[in-house]
């Protein structure tokens, strides 16, 4: 990334703080020369949207990096929109829990000041994809998941990685997980923490109707193709979904681009793991 000229803010008015905190940042971009435009995860109140010009999905693409402000959801936003067109994204936590817009509002502006001066490095993130015969493809850099269309039914499915039959299952579902992901719903279902930059995918069945149904980690250069007996969703990132008609072969694999996310020197994934889930007391 060259000289920071043009920041896309993508929003999160749900968020109580973020009206306390986006005219001080708005403040603090115009007296450091910097262009900014925002786009409003929903529709914002009349005293939000007056604060800066709306930006489209487009006009993200056009700025030097994207700012996400609000929780771990904003963020996963932010990388839908900005796909794999390596604009390097901060997150910035104004949520609850928060690992992926690891910073908090205390750290913003001294975050903000080093990512000017140059002082902050790139961490490339995996996404992965799955593809529907007719519906196109769904992405997810946490996870994409298969759950019941009818909610509270039993899912029968089978699984096959790289063209080899694994088995199949009688569950809640399962979640495909990059390591980023599997401190978000992967990690509820059971599944392990896995260090993000790791080459791996994770497939964690959700409440297998048997002990043995274990989560499996997985190189990254996998196929993992899957059927089911039911109809079903499969949902990127909690936001995007596809219907799945029983029968149906889906393929899911790692997608051609990586996310790249902002990261400063001296924080780390293990020191946010014990500052997130107060390891050791």
């Amino acid at each position: 990334m060259g000289k920071l000229r043009n920041i896309g803010l993508v929003i999160n008015p749900k968020r109580q703080l973020v009206a306390v905190v986006l005219p001080e940042l708005i403040d603090w971009l115009r007296k450091h020369g910097l262009q900014f435009t925002c786009y409003f995860t929903t529709q914002p109140e009349n005293t939000m949207a007056t604060m800066c010009s709306t930006a489209t999905a487009e006009e993200l693409h056009h700025t030097d990096m994207v700012m996400a402000l609000g929780g771990d959801g904003t963020l996963l936003t932010a990388a839908r929109l900005v796909g794999g067109r390596h604009i390097p994204i901060l997150g910035i936590n104004v949520g609850s829990l928060g690992f992926l817009t690891e910073f908090s509002v205390d750290e913003m502006y001294p975050t903000l000041s080093k990512v000017i001066r140059g002082d902050f490095y790139i961490e490339e993130r995996t996404v992965l994809e799955a593809e529907h015969p007719d519906s196109g493809k769904i992405v997810g850099l946490n996870d994409i998941v298969l759950l019941p269309k009818e909610p509270g039914r039993l899912l029968q499915f089978w699984v096959w990685v790289d063209d080899e039959y694994l088995a199949n299952f009688s569950a809640d579902g399962f979640i495909i997980s990059t390591p980023t992901g599997s401190t978000a719903y992967a990690l509820a279902a059971g599944g392990p923490i896995v260090y993000p930059t790791l080459p791996a995918i994770l497939f964690v069945p959700i409440c297998p109707h048997t002990l043995g149904a274990r989560p499996l980690v997985l190189p990254d250069t996998v196929k993992i193709v899957f059927e089911t007996r039911q109809p079903a969703l499969l949902i990127g990132d909690g936001q995007t979904k596809l219907n799945i008609a029983p029968g149906e072969h889906i393929v899911a694999q790692k997608a051609d681009y990586t996310i790249q996310l902002v990261k400063i020197h001296g924080k780390s994934f293990l020191q946010t793991l014990r500052n997130k889930l107060h390891w050791g007391g």
